[in-house]
């Protein structure tokens, strides 16, 4: 697949490169590409929340691995071709985590769903009397307030003049 295609892609950069920090970054933002591709295989529907991932900022990516194995290879150090690699190795730190942010953005909706989920199932809990908190309430905080002052008004109204009224 075209997935496998740029996995094996990045591979290949990570064996060009000699550099080892720079091959750990290498391997950490394959790790992460791995990761998009199977979140996007196992939900299409989250495909197009990786286009601009697909269609830029892999192949430029891969577009500077490049030109940084090339510049390694050559084994000259001209001081333009020091500052295109100095610069090739600040923004593999940038990449790598704009790939960790691509990776959480797809997680995102799940993430808010799973919060909901958990919050319904928790208040649910709570007044059924199943959370073993003792939190007996039953009706909702805007159905509380509600009812409050009318209990509280009529048996302060209603008490006072009985028991008044009984001596």
């Amino acid at each position: 697949s075209d997935y496998d295609q740029i996995l094996e892609q990045i591979h290949q950069a990570d064996v060009a490169i000699e550099d080892e920090v720079m091959s750990e970054k290498i391997r950490t933002m394959r790790e992460l590409t791995a990761a998009i591709f199977q979140e996007v295989e196992e939900h299409p529907a989250k495909k197009p929340q990786i286009q601009r991932f697909m269609n830029y900022y892999l192949p430029t990516t891969l577009k500077l691995l490049d030109s940084y194995a090339r510049i390694e290879q050559q084994g000259v150090s001209g001081e333009n071709m020091a500052k295109a690699k100095a610069d090739i190795e600040r923004i593999a730190d940038t990449l790598v985590e704009g790939y960790r942010k691509q990776l959480d953005t797809l997680y995102r909706s799940e993430a808010v769903d799973i919060a909901g989920d958990v919050s319904v199932i928790e208040n649910m809990m709570r007044r059924d009397g199943l959370t073993g908190q003792n939190d007996f309430r039953i009706r909702t905080p805007r159905a509380e307030s509600a009812e409050e002052p009318e209990e509280q008004e009529t048996p302060g109204e209603t008490g006072e003049g009985q028991v008044m009224g009984g001596h």
